[in-house]
C-alpha cells in the first residue's frame, strides 16, 4: 500500500510541476517560486526513495531538504507580503532556522538520524507564516473576494497541511519510541501529501498575472 501511495505521490508532484511549466509565463512571482520548489521537492523525494532502497537510510536527504524547503516558503511569503517590517522578518527567519538545523544535525540528530526536530519546527513556523498572511490580507483589504484568489487558497492549503504535519510527526515520534508499527501513519501522511499537491495544482491553474 505504501509503495503504491509513494508512486502516486511522486507522480502528482511531477504532474503538478509540468502544469506549472506550461503556465509559467502567465503566473505571478510567488507561484513561479512554488513551481521551482516543486521540482526541487520531486528531485529530493526521488533521491530519498532511491536511497531508501539502496542504502536503507535516506535521512541525510531530509537534513538538507528541510532547510531548502523553509528557505523557499520564506521567499514565497516574502514576495506575498508588502510590509517592510514583515519582509525583514521573513529574511531573518531562514538564517535563524539554518543555524538551528546546522547545530541539530551535527550535534544531536546527526545525518544518519531522521531530522524530526528540524521538520517539526519548520512545520510550526509555516503554520505561523500562514496565520500572519491571513492577518495581513484582512488588514490590507477585508472586502476582497477570496473565491478566485490563488494566494488565499495557497495559504489555506499550507495552514491545513502543515498543521496536520505537526500532529503526524508528534505521533510518529511516539510510535517509534514505543516500537509500534508506523506503516499506517506513513500511508496516512502520504495521502495527506497527495491531497496537498493536488491543491497546489489547483492554485497553479487559478493563478494569473
Amino acid at each position: 500500500m505504501s509503495s503504491l501511495l509513494l508512486i502516486i505521490y511522486l507522480g502528482v508532484i511531477f504532474l503538478t510541476s509540468l502544469i506549472g511549466v506550461i503556465k509559467f509565463r502567465y503566473l505571478t512571482t510567488p507561484i513561479k517560486l512554488v513551481i521551482i520548489f516543486l521540482f526541487i521537492t520531486f528531485i529530493s523525494e526521488s533521491t530519498a526513495t532511491f536511497f531508501s532502497f539502496i542504502r536503507k537510510n535516506n535521512s541525510s536527504v531530509y537534513h538538507f531538504y528541510v532547510i531548502i524547503s523553509f528557505a523557499f516558503y520564506s521567499l514565497i511569503y516574502f514576495s506575498l507580503l508588502k510590509t517592510i517590517k514583515l519582509r525583514f522578518s521573513f529574511l531573518l527567519m531562514p538564517l535563524a532556522f539554518f543555524l538551528f538545523c546546522f547545530l541539530n544535525s551535527f550535534f544531536f540528530q546527526k545525518l544518519n538520524n531522521f531530522p524530526s526536530i528540524n521538520i517539526t519546527i519548520s512545520n510550526v513556523a509555516l503554520v505561523a507564516f500562514s496565520l500572519i498572511y491571513f492577518k495581513y490580507s484582512i488588514d490590507k483589504n477585508p472586502f476582497d473576494s477570496l473565491r478566485k484568489n490563488s494566494f488565499f487558497w495557497f495559504n489555506t492549503s499550507n495552514l491545513i497541511y502543515f498543521t496536520i504535519q505537526i500532529f503526524i510527526w508528534g505521533i510518529m515520534n511516539y510510535l517509534i519510541k514505543n516500537g509500534i508499527d508506523v506503516d499506517p501513519l506513513v500511508s496516512f501522511a502520504l495521502i495527506i501529501s497527495i491531497l496537498y499537491y493536488f491543491a497546489i495544482g489547483k492554485v497553479i491553474l487559478m493563478d494569473k498575472k
